[in-house]
């Protein structure tokens, strides 16, 4: 199976030549240190909404956004395997399990418990999703012959829904709450406390089918006041466009957020702008929500290091 122009090509001849391609490239991985799975399993110190906010507002360094974007990248993470057979992009489905599972560890505090409890979530939800791509491929309608091979075509959605977060992690499934069983504490942090109130006053936000767990970031958290709606302590404002998706797993605060352009001013002014604010905001980030931003928006790491290289930067 190969990618190109947009098309996922099954070949049957080359199972052999996939599977060695995927060893290949999962040695390739282990054999590179900035590839493997360096994190440590479980903190043991779960997270809070005390501690949450501590660690926003300590913020981050360079040195530490730039080691992120880095581990992300030198993962391949920051862009699709390209022309490559099906089991390279089922190693880059775990590849990306294993990124939001860091996430989770980083902003949560999982224990030793709690990860291998979401480790097996996330292996019995990535099998059934294995499952589904290659039915997919399976009943691929079209086929061509090239230099003497037989190929048949699917559309690009299936490789999409295996290796686009921004799709799969739409499914509540993955929800940090279903993945794992989180303390109080935990949970307090996470987006349930919201999704749980909108259900129980049938909030017309709920009706719009395509509304799921994850669009609950176009909101900001206020940990440290009273709550003053039925939405508990989640205030009214969007949460920053630019760099929102940090907030789709890791609320973002209040205090997060980015400035919208300002009117009157050119083009090359609000980028020189752009730059200052974006550098701001992730140096205000969580490690937690950076890896979100990159995990939903892999495009922004190459943006994000060009911005944190520049002079001044």
């Amino acid at each position: 199976m190969v990618l190109a122009a947009g098309l996922l090509v099954w070949r049957n001849e080359a199972d052999r030549e996939s599977s060695s391609s995927a060893r290949d490239n999962a040695q390739r991985v282990r054999s590179n240190p900035g590839e493997t799975d360096s994190r440590q399993k479980g903190s043991g110190t779960p997270a809070t909404p005390e501690t949450y906010v501590a660690r926003i507002r300590e913020g981050m360094t360079k040195v530490e956004v730039l080691w992120i974007i880095s581990e992300f990248q030198n993962l391949g993470l920051d862009h699709d395997p390209g022309t490559a057979p099906a089991a390279e992009y089922e190693l880059q489905r775990k590849r990306l399990n294993r990124w939001y599972l860091a996430s989770l560890e980083e902003g949560f505090g999982l224990t030793d418990q709690q990860v291998t409890q979401a480790e097996a979530s996330l292996k019995a939800l990535s099998q059934q999703a294995f499952h589904r791509f290659r039915t997919a491929v399976d009943n691929a309608s079209g086929e061509f012959v090239h230099e003497g091979k037989r190929y048949q075509i699917t559309s690009y959605g299936p490789i999409l829904d295996l290796v686009d977060a921004n799709r799969w992690l739409k499914d509540e499934a993955y929800a940090p709450w279903n993945l794992c069983s989180l303390t109080e504490d935990q949970r307090a942090i996470t987006w349930l406390p919201m999704l749980e109130s909108m259900r129980e006053s049938d909030s017309p936000m709920l009706e719009d089918q395509a509304q799921s767990w994850l669009s609950l970031a176009s909101a900001c958290r206020s940990f440290d006041r009273e709550p003053k709606d039925d939405f508990g302590d989640f205030s009214t404002g969007e949460a920053p466009g630019l760099l929102g998706k940090g907030g789709a797993v890791f609320p973002l605060l209040d205090e997060q957020g980015y400035p919208g352009a300002e009117p009157g001013i050119s083009r090359l002014a609000w980028k020189e702008r752009e730059a200052t604010h974006v550098r701001k905001q992730v140096l205000g980030m969580h490690p937690a929500q950076l890896r979100m931003l990159l995990l939903l928006s892999p495009d922004g790491a190459a943006r994000i290091e060009q911005i944190f290289r520049a002079p001044g930067g």
